[in-house]
């Protein structure tokens, strides 16, 4: 079949292109991340686990009724209860993840105009407790293999970047995936100088930040007295791989940054406000 590369062309322009927010938020437990995701202005799916029901409840704060959540331990029958055992059904928790995240006609219809999953640590959480990651970590005897899990992760984890990417490419939805930062430095003001995501490897780390072109960092910055939530451009965040002597590997950045915005551009500080994160991104809505 002949390729027609007038159309591929177009359609990757049509991507290129593309002004819509598909960020990763970071920052430290209560700095905010929950309360920017209610800044967007749209109607959010705002998809969490069963326990971090605070992060819905701090969207609402700054969005009102446009948080819709959802837990991802419901499906539309019900709560995905325990096995007999008592044990959490994570594979089922994971395949209802992804059936939302496929229901893009739907939730356009329903009038979404962006998702959020609230976070990245829950979801690892959640692709551990499967019985297909425990497989994948299995050496050729049954026993369980610890350098394969990361890469296990990955596996699981990247379809699921790839469905938010499916709906801001059908749907034209924003979506923000969060993030928890351990933070190691802080300046007197407050601004996030050395930090960490929480994530259980080097290998996912990695991956993490090679799938997102916007990153923010978000935390409580103070002037004088007053302290408000802030979008801090020059944060520090980096993952390391070191070795059985503590010697670092290997090493990789979550730099700050936004897709088509060059660096010299952005601003050190910005009011903790998705809107003003469209703006600099020349988003026309």
């Amino acid at each position: 079949m002949k390729f027609n590369f007038a159309n591929a062309i177009a359609a990757t322009a049509n991507e290129v292109n593309n002004k819509a927010l598909g960020a990763l938020v970071m920052g430290g437990s209560g700095g905010g991340k929950s309360f920017l995701m209610g800044t967007l202005g749209v109607k959010t799916l705002y998809l969490y686990a069963l326990g971090e029901d605070h992060g819905p409840k701090a969207a609402k704060v700054n969005g009102g009724d446009n948080i819709v959540p959802l837990c991802f331990n419901y499906d539309d029958q019900g709560e995905l209860l325990a096995d007999e055992e008592g044990a959490p059904r994570y594979d089922a928790i994971y395949a209802n993840i992804c059936n939302i995240l496929t229901q893009g006609e739907e939730l356009k219809k329903q009038g979404f105009e962006a998702v959020v999953i609230d976070g990245v640590p829950e979801l690892e959480a959640i692709i551990r407790g499967t019985d297909q990651w425990a497989d994948k970590c299995k050496t050729s005897k049954g026993a369980h293999n610890s350098f394969s899990e990361g890469p296990a992760v990955n596996e699981k984890l990247r379809p699921i970047f790839n469905m938010l990417k499916d709906l801001q490419r059908n749907q034209g939805m924003h979506y923000v995936v969060t993030m928890t930062l351990d933070v190691q430095a802080m300046g007197d003001n407050g601004a996030i100088e050395a930090a960490s995501p929480q994530l259980s490897t080097y290998a996912v780390a990695e991956t993490v930040a090679r799938q997102f072109g916007d990153i923010l960092v978000v935390g409580r910055m103070s002037k004088g007295e007053s302290v408000k939530h802030k979008i801090q451009f020059m944060s520090k965040v980096s993952r390391a791989s070191k070795d059985l002597n503590g010697i670092v590997k290997k090493a990789i950045n979550f730099t700050p940054r936004l897709s088509s915005v060059p660096v010299e551009e952005l601003p050190a500080i910005l009011d903790a406000d998705l809107k003003e994160v469209l703006k600099l991104k020349g988003h026309s809505k």
